[in-house]
């Protein structure tokens, strides 16, 4: 029963925040901003997870938060690879989902493992939003030098100059 209401949640949040980035007005915010407020939303409804050991209600509420952020973030990246690969976008597309599957496969296993050698699984689920936040760090890097450079992606994978 509880993993069926963890997968509701879940799924309720994934079409949430497709409804969502669908309902945003294309240029109103550049899609690495956007791809970096999508993976800040999920780490840091992770993290609360983690943190704060939620009754049942709570920990429904974030993950199904924490869905609508995951799922607002595949298409903003498809979108940022069909501005930076152009006509090659359909075969760059689904090398980013296989990059994704792999972290998804290797994951918790690599995690079971760091887990079983230090002796605490809590203190190896800190892994995912550290990650996380990385990659946030690396998304807005990246669209500051843009921006240095007076390069943008807006929503929708338009370029501006």
């Amino acid at each position: 029963t509880n993993i069926g209401l963890v997968l509701s949640a879940s799924a309720a949040g994934v079409f949430v925040g497709r409804l969502l980035l669908g309902a945003l007005p294309p240029g109103f915010i550049t899609d690495r901003v956007l791809l970096g407020i999508c993976y800040t939303g999920a780490m840091v409804t992770f993290g609360l997870i983690l943190v704060i050991h939620p009754g049942m209600y709570v920990a429904l509420a974030l993950i199904a938060v924490n869905g609508a952020f995951v799922s607002a973030q595949a298409p903003t990246t498809y979108s940022i690879a069909t501005s930076k690969f152009g006509e090659r976008a359909p075969a760059a597309i689904p090398l980013i989902d296989a990059m994704g599957n792999i972290g998804g496969m290797a994951g918790p296993p690599l995690l079971g493992f760091l887990a079983d050698r230090s002796g605490d699984l809590g203190a190896m689920m800190w892994l995912i939003p550290i990650c996380g936040f990385a990659l946030v760090a690396v998304v807005l890097i990246w669209e500051m030098v843009d921006r240095a450079r007076g390069v943008g992606l807006v929503a929708g994978g338009r370029s501006e100059r």
